[in-house]
C-alpha cells in the first residue's frame, strides 16, 4: 500500500497563519551542498493571492521563500533563516530596497542546519501573484501592493533582485540592474551608501500606472539582459540587468521570437 504524500513545506507568517501559494515556483539545483541527499534543490516561490474581490483589501503578511528539498518533509518556517530588508531609500531615480548581503545561511549544518532563508515583504497589502524568474545566481520577482479602494485600478508594487542562497542584496563591487536608468550599471549610480557601507540595490519601486504583472527577461547580447515589467494599463518599465560573472557567456535558449507566414489574399 502506498503512504500518503507528505507537503515538504506550509507556508506560514508569523503568527503561524497559513499563506496562499498561487505561483509556479522557480526550482534550481542547491550548488553550496553538493554531497547533500537527492533532490538537493531550492524551491523559489513568494505567496499571496488575488483571484477574489476581497483579495483586493487583504492586508495578510505574505513571503517570499526559498526552501532547500533534500527529501525531507514538512519543514517549518523556524528552520529557515530570516533575511531582512535593512534599509528603503528614496533618491531622485527612485525609491529602492536593500536586504542583508552578508545573511549565512547553516546549508552545511556547521550550528543549527538551515533548510533555505525567507523575506517578509514589509508593506501592508504586499504580495506575490507572478512567477519569479531565476538567471545566474539572481531570483527576479515582483511584487504586487493593490489600491484598496473599491474603485480603484492603480496600484504599485516592487521589482525585486536577491540572491538565490541568502536573498541579500548584490556585492556593492556587482550591482544587479540599472537602478538609475542611465543605460549602465556603475558603482556610482545603482548602489548606495547607508552606515559607512556601500550596498548594492536588491529592489525599486515600480513606478509605472497600473498594477505591475510578471517579468519578462529578454537576452540583449553580451552579459546583460533587458527586465521588463508590464503593467495593466500596457505600460512597461525595463531595466537593464547585469547576470553573469566577467567572462561569462549567455548559453542555451535565452530567448526566441515568433514568425508569421506572409498570407496573399486574392481579390475575388
Amino acid at each position: 500500500r502506498r503512504k500518503k504524500p507528505k507537503p515538504l513545506f506550509q507556508a506560514r507568517d508569523a503568527s503561524g497563519l497559513a499563506q496562499p501559494i498561487t505561483v509556479k515556483p522557480e526550482i534550481v539545483r542547491n550548488t553550496l551542498v553538493s554531497s547533500a541527499k537527492s533532490p538537493n534543490v531550492l524551491v523559489l516561490f513568494g505567496t499571496g493571492k488575488y483571484i477574489l474581490e476581497e483579495d483586493k483589501t487583504s492586508v495578510a503578511p505574505q513571503t517570499f521563500y526559498a526552501v532547500w528539498d533534500q527529501g525531507g518533509k514538512k519543514l517549518k518556517r523556524r528552520k529557515l533563516a530570516k533575511q531582512t530588508i535593512l534599509f528603503e531609500t528614496k533618491r531622485a531615480a527612485g525609491r529602492g530596497r536593500v536586504t542583508d548581503p552578508d545573511l549565512i545561511v547553516d546549508y552545511p549544518g556547521i550550528g543549527k542546519r538551515q533548510y533555505g532563508w525567507y523575506l517578509d515583504l514589509p508593506t501592508e497589502g504586499e504580495r506575490v501573484v507572478n512567477h519569479p524568474k531565476v538567471r545566474g545566481g539572481t531570483v527576479y520577482f515582483n511584487t504586487l501592493i493593490p489600491d484598496p479602494k473599491d474603485c480603484g485600478f492603480g496600484g504599485t508594487g516592487w521589482m525585486m533582485s536577491v540572491g538565490i542562497f541568502n536573498g541579500g542584496s548584490p556585492a556593492s563591487q556587482s550591482p544587479a540592474f540599472d537602478f538609475n536608468e542611465d543605460g549602465a550599471i556603475t558603482i556610482a549610480g545603482d548602489t548606495v551608501e547607508f552606515r559607512e557601507e556601500r550596498y548594492a540595490y536588491a529592489g525599486k519601486m515600480f513606478e509605472k500606472g497600473g498594477e505591475p504583472t510578471g517579468p519578462s527577461i529578454i537576452a540583449t547580447g553580451g552579459r546583460h539582459v533587458r527586465y521588463t515589467v508590464g503593467t495593466e494599463t500596457d505600460e512597461a518599465e525595463e531595466i537593464e540587468t547585469n547576470v553573469l560573472e566577467e567572462g561569462d557567456r549567455l548559453s542555451g535558449r535565452i530567448s526566441w521570437q515568433q514568425l508569421y507566414p506572409e498570407v496573399k489574399i486574392q481579390s475575388q
